[in-house]
């Protein structure tokens, strides 16, 4: 099987498991945005993002 082949196989095989997922309900968490909202901040207080880190602004 060609490497273009085995890609294309792969990203089906991807896809279609988030379909499955999306469509069985299993993609949500299950957390309420209140619930979110109070565990995110404090977590993002003890482990800060550092500027231009995960914001795609980091410069080579």
């Amino acid at each position: 099987m060609r490497p273009l082949g085995s890609a294309v196989r792969l990203g089906h095989l991807a896809l279609g498991g988030i379909a499955l997922a999306m469509a069985a309900g299993h993609w949500r968490n299950g957390i309420g945005r209140e619930e979110y909202l109070r565990i995110v901040p404090p977590a993002m207080q003890r482990y800060p993002v550092q500027e231009g880190e995960g914001d795609g602004t980091r410069s080579p």
